[in-house]
């Protein structure tokens, strides 16, 4: 799940992702202090809040909550350019937070209104619908999926109250466990076309996350300098790591890290920011709060 669903209960223009036209708001530039963006808003027409959590250069996913408080999963496409609503059929919640280049995608939903922070992670490949849930725990996510049909996500056990994260690789029905060493919990977020992971380490069941990456089997800790709080989201193929960190006043930023350096992205003027996913050519998409309080997904761009 994303950051931002938890900190808070215009002119028009064109995007253009690798052939993906898409119209919204555009956000004045880039505060000081913070990468050289231009940042374009997507909003699911007619809902309460957005969250624009995964991208490749054909599809867009995400979620949004309807005036009912409900949430849905979304995708949009190249192809037309219209979103298009998924619920998993029986659940009162779905999130797309998944894609690869080959069209597949998958999130989590959320089927029992008796235990509600129960979930379980699934996959949808060629119109093929696979629940996934992490052996023992009844709290699985699946967060992102590479070409190669691997999928990462998180295993919580207890379901309920404190609980351990276990990350996990998946593909193919078998399970693989990532545990970085040392920690008393692991989540996976991120992956990318070599098998790169990213996510996060835990000191305690329910304590703070520290963002961290695995890349050619080496483990390191990414956490911005000053974090209390911190996750990586996203890894792409060159290694860049984006996600979001809690600075010591509690206020939530999007972050980029590479090879040492670390960019705080924050849209103008929002509230919390998160960067959900990155490319090999360093677009972003993430979440922002906005002065009206509500949560819209952006698109980041590289200003020359």
């Amino acid at each position: 799940m994303n950051k931002l669903e938890s900190k808070l209960g215009a002119s028009v223009a064109t995007v253009v992702l690798a052939g993906l036209a898409l119209a919204g708001p555009v956000l004045a530039g880039p505060p000081p202090g913070t990468a050289h963006y231009a940042f374009s808003t997507i909003d699911f027409p007619g809902a309460a809040s957005t969250d624009l959590l995964g991208f490749t250069t054909r599809t867009m996913v995400g979620d949004f909550a309807d005036a009912g408080g409900n949430m849905h999963g979304w995708l949009l496409s190249a192809h037309g350019g219209e979103f298009r609503q998924f619920d998993v059929p029986g659940a009162w919640f779905t999130t797309l937070s998944a894609i690869n280049n080959r069209g597949d995608f998958g999130g989590i939903y959320r089927d029992d209104l008796e235990h509600p922070a129960r979930r379980h992670g699934f996959i949808v490949v060629k119109d093929v619908f696979t629940t996934i849930d992490y052996p023992g725990s009844t709290r699985t996510s699946i967060v992102q999926m590479n070409d190669r049909g691997q999928a990462v996500g998180i295993g919580r056990i207890p379901s309920e109250g404190a609980t351990t994260p276990y990350g996990f690789l998946w593909k193919d029905g078998v399970f693989t466990d990532v545990s970085f060493p040392g920690a008393f919990g692991t989540g996976l977020d991120g992956i990318n076309e070599q098998g790169d992971v990213c996510g996060f380490t835990t000191d305690e069941a329910g304590g703070l996350t520290h963002a961290m990456m695995r890349v050619n089997g080496v483990f390191s800790h990414v956490e911005p300098p000053g974090a209390i709080d911190s996750i990586a989201l996203s890894i792409n193929g060159r290694g860049q790591v984006a996600g979001w960190y809690d600075d010591a006043l509690g206020n939530t930023h999007g972050f980029i890290y590479y090879r040492g350096v670390l960019t705080t992205i924050d849209p103008p003027g929002c509230l919390g920011s998160e960067v959900t996913s990155i490319d090999n050519n360093g677009l972003i998409v993430g979440d922002y709060i906005g002065a009206d309080g509500v949560t819209h997904g952006f698109i980041g761009t590289t200003e020359e």
